[in-house]
């Protein structure tokens, strides 16, 4: 609320010390130049900024795209590589047939025996 008011009293001043009459044109004129005055005000942080991005800024276009095409590289070759050992090892695929006689190893086995043979 008192913020309205401090702009219209700020518009009547613009009209009075101009002389213009309080016309609706010139009340929105006042009201114009008011805002384009107030939303200028200097920024204090705006040349130090401005510095500070140029100091940083890279060229990220070229850094973008040298990355890419190192990464691209470097994953043509491990899939070169991945290639030629599959085919030098092809997988050994297990049918049904021999993974129902398939019996896994005892691990415990060994070990439970050396135990009891301790134990004698």
């Amino acid at each position: 609320m008192t913020d309205s008011i401090e702009r219209a009293l700020a518009v009547a001043d613009y009209l009075s010390d101009r002389g213009l009459a309080a016309t609706q044109a010139n009340i929105d004129a006042a009201f114009r130049a008011l805002d384009d005055r107030y939303d200028a005000a200097p920024n204090p942080y705006a040349q130090g900024l401005a510095e500070l991005r140029a100091a940083t800024a890279t060229n990220d276009e070229s850094f973008e795209t040298r990355w890419k095409r190192d990464r691209q590289r470097e994953l043509d070759a491990e899939s070169a590589r991945l290639a030629e050992h599959i085919e030098a090892n092809p997988p050994r695929l297990t049918t049904a047939e021999e993974l129902k006689a398939y019996a896994a190893p005892d691990i415990y086995a060994e070990p439970l025996r050396k135990m009891r043979e301790a134990q004698k």
